[in-house]
């Protein structure tokens, strides 16, 4: 497996252009400063030029996108890419002790700053590319550094969700009305949502995940979803500050 580091250029929002190393007093408060991503790819054999080269664009634009609107720039990600969905499973469980979803669950979580791709459609790839992202992202303003899924689990992935149709949406497409089949809401534990997941219903319960959480945005507003993610200090404060606004504003 060769490897390949790369570094993604940092981009500033505003329309000014600055050095990532300017001084935190020099910039304002509403001023994002996106910091370079250092980017190590590790491509199994047999995996093609093209995918490689898809990979660094898509995760620069991520990388770029997604932290603007988390405030959030990680510095460094290695990505190992697969040629096949059988030796991405097995470094899956080699390395995770998870197993694919499906057959089209080419994409790992970001577990020590290490992401795991297999042949996953340029659809799906885009999108859970920046899911997954945006799970990282999630995790490191919220301290949660288990690299595991945390309560409240409908809408740590549907803040992920959200965020993967707003940068990503190419060939998804997620809606509803007014009535469902379950509320996802009451699903709080981990486990639960595993065990859902694995079943005819995991498809749908990302689904609704999203649903929830963008009809929590169209209410509240996207920055303030993101001030309390930054100021609750860890992941169970802000999922309670998050849920009591989502009964305030009778999104159940």
């Amino acid at each position: 497996m060769r490897t390949f580091t790369l570094l993604i250029l940092s981009i500033i929002t505003a329309g000014l252009v600055l050095s990532s190393s300017a001084p935190a007093s020099t910039l304002g408060q509403a001023m994002v400063v996106a910091a370079p991503l250092h980017l190590t790819l590790r491509p199994e054999t047999g995996v093609a030029r093209s995918l490689r080269l898809h990979l660094v664009s898509d995760l620069g634009h991520i990388h770029q996108a997604i932290g603007r609107d988390l405030r959030v720039y990680p510095s460094h990600l290695t990505v190992r890419v697969y040629a096949t969905h059988g030796s991405f499973a097995r470094a899956l469980w080699r390395t995770q002790r998870t197993r694919p979803q499906n057959e089209l669950d080419d994409t790992s979580s970001i577990v020590h700053d290490t992401l795991l791709l297999g042949p996953a459609p340029p659809a799906y790839l885009w999108h859970n590319l920046a899911h997954v992202y945006t799970e990282w992202i999630i995790d490191r303003t919220v301290g949660n550094r288990s690299d595991i899924l945390p309560s409240d689990p409908w809408l740590y992935d549907g803040l992920a969700e959200y965020e993967a149709y707003r940068q990503a949406p190419r060939g998804l497409q997620c809606s509803g009305g007014s009535m469902t089949p379950f509320d996802v809401t009451q699903i709080r534990t981990a486990r639960q949502w595993l065990v859902m997941r694995a079943g005819p219903l995991g498809s749908l319960e990302y689904c609704l995940s999203y649903l929830s959480v963008r009809s929590l945005v169209q209410r509240v507003g996207w920055p303030r979803v993101v001030t309390i993610l930054h100021r609750s200090g860890n992941w169970h404060r802000a999922a309670e500050r998050l849920r009591h606004i989502s009964v305030e504003r009778g999104d159940r």
